[in-house]
């Protein structure tokens, strides 16, 4: 299966330093990965998916945090993603474990050339792209690769933005900002929206294997007492498009303050090479799925405060179901939030709604 594409492209059969190399941004000490040719390093990797437990982050809300002492809601302009943990093969010839290990010494491989260089200098705060699913006696044993997925909403941009950029009362300085804003957006997601399929990960691959579990859906979702959302026809979905979140079954509630933000359809194909919708990630992404993914890699450094970190990331862009689950789907209800939040009465207001309107949170001056 693997064996049949070009070394460079499986990460498993990959040397670093000769098929693939670092290459580091000299004002901000960020690193990507990348070919003798200086384009991006898209790696293969491949896996069983991990349970929630295991770190597996796949739900309405993704990785929002909605802090400790202020409750912050997610609302237009949340980042939110979701995040694969994929593990070794389980039921599958030895052969492919083996190659997951591959995998897992590539990457270690990077981070011991960056701790060698490293030693004696800046000390940093490490945030891994390996975590363990399981513990062996007394020591955990990193064994799971965290692939980052794209962003999980999109905020409909224009329609908000023109909206509020043809008001007459707004400062030219509001408008620029705005503006600004907009284009900003727009190209840190463009990748993601752009439908360009790799041929690698197509229907024509050489990835499809004949083993396949019925995807248990209904065709009507309904959130508590609101009323049903009519799901997308299979002609509806396409790469790029916009749904709307209350498709997703943990979606409602004051947790959720989006007014614009619509589900992403991202790079998810199943074992045809059809797009599968978001709404069905939950399934089509069980644990013991086995999947394969198109990743570039990634060590940003960042300061926070006096303390230094480095974090190590596998960004997923595209995702294959090579052969699903026989386990069940987990089950997931809608996110709880403070008893003493009151909803419409968030601390703090939406981002994008901020940006436009040029509103400016000012403190009462006390006399």
């Amino acid at each position: 299966m693997l064996a049949d594409i070009e070394p460079p492209s499986v990460i498993a059969f990959a040397d670093f330093g000769r098929d693939f190399r670092r290459s580091i941004d000299p004002e901000k000490g960020h690193s990507s990965y990348i070919l003798p040719s200086s384009e991006d390093y898209e790696a293969l990797f491949f896996g069983e998916t991990c349970s929630s437990e295991a770190g597996t982050v796949l739900r309405a809300h993704g990785n929002h945090f909605s802090g400790k002492e202020n409750f912050t809601p997610c609302s237009d302009g949340t980042r939110a993603r979701d995040f694969i943990v994929l593990r070794r093969p389980t039921s599958w010839p030895e052969n492919m474990g083996i190659l997951f290990d591959n995998q897992i010494g590539t990457l270690n491989k990077i981070r011991v050339l960056d701790d060698e260089e490293a030693a004696g200098t800046e000390r940093f705060s490490i945030r891994e792209w390996l975590r363990p699913t399981m513990s062996e006696g007394d020591h955990t044993v990193m064994d799971g690769i965290t692939v980052r997925m794209p962003l999980k909403y999109a905020v409909r941009l224009f329609i908000g933005f023109l909206r509020r950029f043809q008001r007459s009362d707004r400062s030219l300085s509001c408008r620029v900002c705005a503006l600004t804003s907009v284009v900003a957006f727009v190209f840190s997601d463009l990748r993601m929206r752009l439908p360009s399929l790799s041929s690698r990960v197509s229907q024509n691959g050489p990835y499809r294997l004949n083993v396949q579990h019925p995807l248990r859906t209904q065709e009507l979702l309904g959130v508590g007492d609101e009323p049903p959302v009519r799901v997308p026809s299979q002609k509806e979905v396409r790469l790029g498009a916009l749904y709307d979140p209350a498709l997703l079954p943990d979606f409602g509630g004051p947790f959720f303050d989006m007014k614009e933000s619509r589900l992403v359809q991202r790079d998810v194909r199943d074992v045809d090479g059809s797009l599968i919708p978001p709404w069905k990630d939950y399934e089509a992404f069980r644990p013991g799925t086995l999947v394969l993914v198109e990743a570039t890699l990634h060590c940003f450094r960042m300061k926070d405060g006096s303390k230094l970190r480095k974090m190590y990331q596998v960004d997923g862009h595209r995702f294959k179901v090579l052969a699903s689950s026989p386990e069940n789907t987990e089950r997931r209800s809608r996110p709880i939030v403070p008893a003493s939040f009151a909803p419409g009465g968030s601390p703090t207001k939406r981002v994008f709604d901020s940006i436009f309107d040029g509103v400016v949170a000012k403190k009462s001056r006390k006399s």
